[in-house]
C-alpha cells in the first residue's frame, strides 16, 4: 500500500470515528466480516455502514456510510485512485 493510500485511509478512518463517536452503534444482523453497524444519533439521524463495491477486486472490503435514504455519504467514499493504489 502506498504512503498516499495509507494517509487517505487514516484520514477516512479518523473522519468516520469523529462522525460516529456521539452515536449509538447497533450491530446489524449480517454475515459480513468485519461486522457492519448502524449509528443512531441523539437527533434521530442514522448512518448505516455498507461495503463500497470494487468490481475488479474481491479482496478489498471498503466500509462506507449511507444515510437513511440509502444515499452514500460522499465524505466516506474511496476514490477509484485510492482503490487502484491499495
Amino acid at each position: 500500500m502506498s504512503n498516499q493510500v495509507e494517509e487517505r485511509s487514516a484520514k477516512l478512518n479518523e473522519w468516520a470515528s469523529n462522525l460516529v463517536k456521539s452515536a449509538l452503534p447497533v450491530c446489524m444482523e449480517n454475515n459480513n466480516e468485519p461486522p457492519l453497524y448502524k449509528h443512531i444519533f441523539l437527533n434521530g439521524q442514522v448512518y448505516i455502514e455498507t461495503l463500497q463495491e470494487v468490481p475488479w477486486s474481491s479482496e478489498n472490503q471498503l466500509i462506507v456510510l449511507k444515510d437513511e435514504k440509502g444515499d452514500f455519504v460522499p465524505e466516506s467514499l474511496w476514490t477509484m485512485g485510492d482503490v487502484d493504489n491499495a
